[in-house]
């Protein structure tokens, strides 16, 4: 009687393969399993090195380009830094020599010079720090420093700005104070006949004021607006004859007497040098001449301190 039990096979100690071309016979080989399992984990595990070192190598060369990249990248940043440096230098120049023609021109406007403290244009705040990212430590430094040059540059350059402003105000001022002050001759070809002062009245022979100067000049010779004004009176005053007053604001007036035509009206606005009557006779006088007058608040006062030592009146 047999036994239904079956004890299993042992495992066989070869593997069979079987080669089936498309024209020939089959063929059979035979490999040990051992010798199969071997080679196919020899072959794994060198797969898997070769794919491990081929990453790490493919790595290493992008690393290597990157490293290349970034070492070209800092020569030229430090090509560039130098360059900047010599500009910041080359304007650090130029904000001292603007720096000393501003305070000249303080002087002249009658302001204070700007306080070297004021100047350095000083700031404050909290320190943020920066770890500079990929740059190497001493390029990150020398740029950190020279952008804080040229914000403290920008800085005392705003300063600069404000100041020559000032100036310029304070000089526009002074300009239109000096072109409202009588300063030239109203006639520009002429002879001084009689200063200010008391003098002999050619009229009574007694001793009088004269209030003003006279100036000999051809008739028709052209009589100026000494300093810029409105006219505030044009035609006979008087003694005066056909006369012409300018107010010169800030409480200066000046008079032009005897003239023989007076060719501006009361209200019209004159420029220095500006034609405003012909010399005459008019009025209480012995020959051609202008009898001109300045008064201060309503006071007369001596023209030739007025007047300049050169003429600048344009004819």
């Amino acid at each position: 009687m047999r036994s239904l039990l079956r004890w299993p096979r042992p495992a066989a100690k070869k593997l069979t393969f079987l080669y089936v071309p498309d024209d020939a016979e089959v063929r059979q080989f035979r490999v040990p399993r051992v010798a199969f399992y071997g080679v196919a984990s020899g072959l794994v595990v060198g797969l898997g090195l070769i794919t491990f070192f081929g990453v790490r190598y493919i790595g290493a060369l992008a690393d290597g380009r990157e490293a290349l990249r970034l070492q070209s990248e800092n020569v030229g940043l430090r090509e560039h830094l130098a360059t900047l440096e010599k500009n910041v230098d080359d304007l650090h120049q130029e904000l001292d020599s603007g720096r000393e023609a501003q305070q000249r021109l303080r002087l002249l406007a009658s302001l204070e010079p700007v306080h070297p403290d004021v100047i350095e244009a000083g700031v404050g705040g909290p320190v943020v720090r920066d770890d500079g990212g990929d740059l190497p430590a001493d390029l990150h430094k020398d740029l950190q420093l020279t952008g804080a040059r040229l914000s403290q540059m920008l800085r005392q350059a705003k300063i600069q700005h404000q100041s020559f402003d000032e100036v310029v105000q304070v000089l526009q001022q002074k300009q239109a104070l000096w072109n409202r002050t009588p300063s030239v001759r109203p006639v520009k070809y002429g002879y001084l006949t009689s200063r200010f002062g008391r003098r002999m009245d050619p009229f009574t022979g007694q001793a009088a004021m004269h209030r003003g100067v006279d100036i000999a000049a051809r008739p028709g010779a052209p009589v100026r607006a000494t300093a810029d004004g409105t006219v505030s009176a044009a035609g006979p005053e008087g003694g005066y004859g056909l006369m012409v007053e300018i107010d010169h604001g800030g409480g200066l007036m000046t008079r032009y007497g005897h003239c023989s035509r007076v060719l501006v009206v009361p209200g019209e606005s004159v420029k220095r040098g500006d034609l405003i009557a012909r010399v005459g006779s008019s009025g209480k006088a012995t020959g051609c001449h202008v009898h001109y007058e300045v008064l201060q608040d309503g006071m007369h006062q001596d023209p030739m301190k007025f007047i300049l030592p050169t003429d600048v009146i344009i004819d």
